[in-house]
Formats: C-alpha cells, structure tokens, sequence
C-alpha cells in the first residue's frame, strides 16, 4: 500500500509540473519566432517566395501549408511548434496584395510577416526588408 502512496505522490508532482512547464514551453517558443525565423531565412526569400506565390494563387484563399507542397519555404516550420496560417490578400485601394503568415492564437497572441512586393507598405511591426514586415499582438494582460 505504502509503494502505491509513493507512486501516485510522484505521479501526481510529474503531472503537476508538466501543467506548468508546457504552458511556459509555449510563450518562450511564440516569443521567440522572429528570432528564429531571422535565423533560418532572409527578408529577400520570403519576398521571393511570396511574390511568387501571389502571382501563381487565388486570391483572398487561406491555403494550408500541406497544400502548397514544395512551394512553402520549409525553414519556416522550424521556427514554431505549429506551421504558420498563410492568408492571401488581394489588392484594394488601401492597401497592395500581399501574403499574411501568422502564429498563435488564443491566450499567446499572434505574431507574423506581411510580405508584398518590395514597394508594400506594412502598416504593423518590424521592418525586416523592403516589403516584409514582422508584427507581434499579444492579448491584454
């Protein structure tokens, strides 16, 4: 009786701390996308990349990364434990056509790059190149 009292005692503090140490995992990892992403590539292929694919697409699509086969820059599924919602916008009067990438969600925020042409002006975030801008929006605490 007394192993089974120690047993449940370590498995009850194993589950414990796992439900406060993968919340934690979660925001060091969303908190560091940009970072990672600077590491694993340049303003310039992600310009290419997406300017390739606004003029190969739909417009107005969310296509899923699985759909677009080789045509995603794979580096990027390293920066986040999830890949990255993709969201393809057309031109209007206020604003060119670009490609929207975005993290997150819920309690951890968003976070992103909006990529056009190299004249696109992003109206969020971090300058990275002439048309990629990184943004970050975390919820109100």
């Amino acid at each position: 009786m007394r192993k089974v009292i120690i047993n449940l005692m370590w498995l009850a503090a194993i589950s414990l701390t796992l439900w406060y140490v993968l919340p934690f995992r979660l925001y060091w990892l969303f908190d560091r996308i940009e970072r990672h992403a600077k590491k694993a590539i340049s303003g310039a292929e992600l310009q290419a990349w997406a300017t390739n694919l606004l003029a190969h697409s739909s417009i107005n699509t969310t296509p899923e990364v699985s759909e677009l086969g080789t045509n995603f820059p794979r580096q990027l599924l390293r920066v986040f434990d999830e890949p990255p919602i993709i969201k393809i916008h057309e031109e209007t009067t206020n604003s060119q056509a670009n490609i929207c990438l975005m993290w997150g969600g819920g309690i951890i925020g968003h976070c992103g790059f909006d990529i056009g042409a190299t004249n696109f002006i992003g109206n969020r975030g971090n300058k990275w190149n002439d048309g990629v801008y990184f943004w970050s929006e975390h919820p109100q605490k």
